[in-house]
């Protein structure tokens, strides 16, 4: 931890102790200014750059997606739940609440997507769509229950400044919806007038508290950006420019140190990739719709991390992700658990003026922040050419394909920063798709706050794609968010029919890896710089059964798998295919002596 970072932690909390006298459990987040300044803020709509209408969607749910699958409804004002246990979460200040590995009470990533308030914007919408007062009923319901029930700086709720930012920003398009026009009885508009009064109110004072516990240090990471994103759209909206510039100097700086020269994020995970994307793209709508100027830089940027994207889509609603995802995002306008990726890909093609997505279904939250024009012009450009092979070198990640073939090999940094906090022991893993299906999958993520033994056996070495020496990890875990000694991984060349990389990892052997690619299936080529105990894994994508066969493994009857030493063994796992679900899988463990190894994998031909 640098010098910087430790004056940073003892200033929070010296001031953490200030607000601890100041803000007792009487008070609430809105109705009353609590810092000095707030109450004189004047709300304005337009910086959010919504639409006036947006006649295609007549979604009116306030339904929304909480990882695990949890029924919202059963919870719909359960603030404190923990979700995995009856036990709920205690009203407890929250600088001292431990909220880490609680299996006495649950997870608290899925207690804060209902603490999020995204049902709070869907409430609003509805009732654009239809001037009915059922849905400001409903919402004054739910914000006064929330509000009684969560003081400000006490509980769950408030453990996690970025957690604050998605709710802030939440907050503001909720008001932002009210704000709109239509016919509306009197009695409808004073009520939401008072309600989108309430929201702004709130949003002043989250957005407030960030611009002095944003997120600094070993933790500026992905959250810095979300932090960054609500203190702009704060400021734009209630006309503090110098939360503007702030946003805008911090979110400037942060371009390059978050993001390779290519455009990849380096979190090393797809999804936070697009989480962090999300967070640049909401800036620079909002900017544009206030008539100022995005920056180049943040242009140029976005479009590579959009080809990214593009590139890790294997079919329409089928992505290649490797590392982390917790299934968050900023906003959403839809009911459905709506496709993230598309929904990223659409807003980008918007932003940049490029297609990167056929819009053959417009994302809901996109038909809010653009014309119906912008999308139809959009929509018809000449597209990105996301279906050849690429090869990121310096973020780190190779796609190639061959006919029906997409193999995407992980040659990637093991994290960002000094705590690489969402890493993988995942270097020179590759997945594979034949025919759009999947067939060797990633390990996943599963859970991030209880269950820490299953958490961190997903990270390991043998839960990818690659290969354990001499019974080596490649990098050191030290905790659930947390690695010390990392593999050093280069690649050595690319081809769009192949890619070699190495690694070194903590055996201190290195392990080269060329990835072939055909029509036909892909080889597998390791090499070791000195003989050893090696161990290949193969992960099956759930659902495919495994058997030995002849001459090999049969993956599912989708692919035979070929090796040309060692032996093997078909082992059960479980392995997540979405934040808070485990699913069970195969995987073939094949394990050998020498320093080389061969692997073959081929489409089993249907007659």
């Amino acid at each position: 931890m640098s010098v910087g970072e430790v004056l940073w932690r003892i200033s929070q909390t010296a001031l953490a102790k200030a607000e601890r006298l100041r803000y007792g459990r009487t008070r609430r987040t809105v109705d009353t200014p609590l810092y000095r300044g707030v109450g004189d803020m004047k709300f304005d709509a337009a910086p959010l750059g919504l639409v006036s209408d947006c006649p295609a969607d007549t979604d009116t749910s306030s339904d929304i997606h909480i990882p695990g699958g949890y029924d919202c409804s059963v919870y719909a004002t359960d603030w404190h739940a923990g979700f995995q246990t009856p036990a709920r979460w205690p009203l407890q200040w929250s600088y001292s609440l431990d909220y880490k590995q609680r299996d006495d009470i649950g997870d608290a990533r899925t207690n804060w997507e209902l603490n999020r308030h995204t049902q709070f914007v869907l409430m609003a919408k509805a009732y654009r769509l239809t001037a009915s007062g059922v849905f400001l009923n409903q919402l004054q319901s739910r914000l006064d229950s929330w509000t009684e029930s969560n003081p400000f700086l006490w509980g769950i709720s408030w453990t996690s400044p970025m957690e604050v930012a998605i709710r802030a920003i939440n907050w503001l398009y909720a008001a932002g919806f009210l704000s709109g026009t239509g016919a509306r009885t009197d009695a409808d508009t004073a009520q939401a007038k008072a309600l989108a009064a309430r929201l702004t109110s709130g949003a002043a004072n989250m957005v407030h508290y960030l611009t002095r516990h944003y997120s600094r240090g070993s933790s500026a990471n992905n959250h810095l950006l979300v932090e960054m994103a609500a203190i702009w759209l704060g400021g734009a909206c209630l006309g503090r420019e110098d939360w503007c510039r702030l946003a805008g100097k911090v979110l400037s700086r942060e371009l390059p140190r978050q993001f390779a020269p290519d455009g990849v994020n380096l979190e090393m995970s797809l999804h936070y990739h697009a989480f962090a994307m999300e967070a640049y793209l909401l800036v620079m709508h909002s900017a544009r719709a206030m008539g100022r100027t995005v920056p180049q830089e943040w242009i140029g940027m976005m479009e590579r991390a959009a080809q990214f994207v593009a590139h890790s889509r294997v079919t329409q609603g089928l992505m290649c992700e490797f590392g982390d995802s917790d299934d968050g995002r900023i906003l959403n306008l839809s009911s459905r658990r709506a496709d993230y990726y598309t929904y990223i890909l659409q807003f980008c093609s918007l932003a940049l003026d490029r297609r990167y997505d056929d819009f053959a279904s417009p994302d809901t939250t996109v038909t809010w922040l653009y014309p119906a024009a912008d999308i139809e012009r959009v929509s018809v450009l000449d597209g990105y050419r996301a279906y050849a092979s690429r090869t990121f070198e310096q973020g780190g990640y190779t796609f190639l394909r061959s006919g029906s073939i997409f193999a995407a090999f992980d040659h990637a940094p093991l994290g960002f920063g000094s705590i690489a906090a969402h890493g993988h022991a995942d270097a020179l893993s590759f997945q594979l798709f034949i025919d759009g299906r999947q067939v060797l999958a990633d390990s996943g993520t599963y859970i991030y706050h209880i269950d820490l033994p299953a958490r961190n056996l997903l990270r390991t070495t043998a839960m990818h794609n690659t290969v354990v020496i001499d019974g080596c990890e490649q990098s050191e875990m030290l905790g659930a968010f947390l690695w010390g000694r990392r593999a050093a991984t280069e690649l050595r060349s690319y081809t769009p029919q192949s890619v070699e990389a190495s690694t070194t990892g903590l055996s201190g052997v290195t392990h080269t890896r060329r990835l072939t690619v055909c029509p036909g299936g892909v080889d597998v080529a390791d090499s070791f710089s000195r003989p050893c105990r090696w161990m290949a894994s193969f992960i099956v994508a759930p659902g495919l059964e495994v058997k030995p066969v002849g001459d090999g493994i049969d993956l599912g009857g989708v692919a035979l798998l070929t090796f040309g030493a060692g032996t093997a063994e078909i082992e059960d796992i479980r392995l997540s295919p979405a934040y808070g679900v485990e699913a069970a899988a195969r995987c073939v463990r094949v394990s050998g002596r020498g320093d080389s190894a061969s692997f073959g994998i081929r489409k089993i031909s249907k007659t």
